[in-house]
């Protein structure tokens, strides 16, 4: 018996009003923006890519899926497209990647030929040269680079050429935005998180509550495009008692504890911030912070970071589960991270001292909101400098500064980072607990 599919009301409307069997009746420009988790992509890879190269097929002119880079294009949309096309019984509808003698990426889509290209920079998409396409499909396009963008655009230049794309909201004063709502061709759908009826009420609440009283509730609940402006951690702000323990509470443990270090220069600190995950990252609780001035020697802040970890291990080594540390240090200053191996050695201390991660910072910030927002991140008391730093972050208002945050002196930055190195090792685990 062949399976059902089920679309929403407005996935469904996509179908309807944006394919059609002539090419030349489509819209030039064709764009899903809104709420994350809302259904989006999901129509696009399993009918709108496919159709659209079908209807194609005989026609001039390349085809092309853009996405943020390689992986994101196999994770957002291959491979839930072969994943679709085995279920029906077409395993090769869709093949792995392969490269072609010039070096440029490309895929086989149901015998098509599909270039693809990483649109944080102008390159990929570059070397397709003097290339025009009949269809493109874009993940993830507010993300891109601006210049990759209007590349794009140049290059859509056939009667029939014709591009689907993808994209949660950004700022009102994105490149993106002012794009979507000019004079264009455009068959633009706007959705909200409430648009997608297979999403189960629980998690559906569960992403409002994670992410209520932020830019991002705009943006990825109401589908709305905004500007981040003021505190970045508002609730926290507005309640800091909330969120600030006196004492460990009891039966505490760790199932590990991390450091972050930060390293500062002539006018900024050297930052150390110690961070305890409960087991199942049930919750995240920052311990210890210190800031040092920035004017230390070497040796000297060799001798700071030893006292602060020996510090660290002793107030919490009996509500750890591991004994080992790991600390994970600003990867840009690679000299002062062999003098902190060389001293934690010669210390005889039990941590390993690796590279940050040093994650995209928005993304660090959206964790930490989503934390704050379902109670989910404390501060101990001790803390002070992290209690203090992530009471007066704040979004950067200069035009050309979208989802930055203000680093300027006038805030402590340093203290935030050294505390998001310590956290975003856990990213996926925690981004798991918290059900994606």
């Amino acid at each position: 018996m062949m399976e059902v599919i089920e679309y929403s009301q407005k996935q469904l409307q996509y179908i309807k009003e944006s394919l059609h069997l002539n090419p030349k009746e489509d819209h030039r420009w064709n764009i899903k923006s809104g709420a994350t988790q809302c259904g989006k992509t999901t129509v696009d890879f399993q009918e709108v890519i496919p159709f659209r190269i079908a209807v194609r097929h005989n026609m001039p002119g390349l085809v092309t899926i853009l996405g943020v880079s390689l992986g994101t294009i196999e994770r957002n949309v291959l491979i839930p497209m072969r994943e679709y096309f085995r279920a029906k019984n077409l395993p090769r509808a869709v093949s792995q990647i392969h490269k072609d003698a010039a070096g440029n990426t490309y895929v086989k889509i149901l015998n098509q030929i599909v270039y693809l290209c990483g649109m944080m920079n102008k390159t990929a998409i570059s070397r397709l040269r003097g290339s025009k396409f009949k269809y493109a499909y874009g993940d993830e396009v507010a993300e891109w680079n601006e210049e990759a963008f209007a590349l794009l655009k140049s290059r859509m230049s056939l009667e029939y050429s014709c591009f689907d794309g993808a994209c949660n909201p950004a700022s009102d004063t994105h490149f993106l935005y002012n794009f979507i709502h000019s004079n264009i061709d455009i068959y633009l759908q706007e959705y909200t998180i409430f648009d997608n009826p297979f999403l189960s009420k629980k998690y559906v609440q569960g992403l409002c509550d994670e992410y209520a009283g932020t830019v991002y509730y705009d943006r990825y609940i109401l589908g709305l495009w905004k500007k981040a402006e003021g505190i970045i951690f508002r609730k926290y702000a507005d309640n800091p008692s909330n969120y600030i323990l006196s004492e460990i509470p009891s039966n505490t443990r760790f199932s590990h504890v991390n450091i972050g270090v930060d390293f500062g220069g002539n006018g900024s600190y050297h930052t150390f911030v110690a961070t305890g995950f409960l087991a199942n990252y049930s919750n995240v609780i920052v311990l210890e912070s210190e800031r040092i001035t920035g004017q230390t020697t070497p040796d000297e802040l060799d001798q700071a970071f030893v006292k602060f970890v020996r510090m660290v291990i002793d107030k919490y080594q009996k509500y750890s589960m591991s004994y080992t540390w790991n600390v994970y240090a600003d990867s840009a200053e690679q000299v002062l991270i062999r003098g902190f191996r060389v001293a934690v050695d010669k210390n005889n201390l039990p941590c390993n001292v690796l590279n940050a991660r040093k994650m995209e910072i928005k993304q660090r910030i959206e964790l930490l909101l989503r934390l704050f927002g379902i109670n989910k991140l404390y501060f101990m008391f001790t803390a002070k400098s992290a209690i203090a730093a992530y009471s007066t972050a704040v979004w950067n208002s200069k035009e050309g500064h979208l989802d930055e945050r203000l680093d300027d002196g006038s805030t402590d930055i340093d203290t935030c980072d050294a505390t998001e190195y310590s956290i975003e090792p856990e990213y996926k685990n925690i981004l798991a607990r918290l059900g994606g």
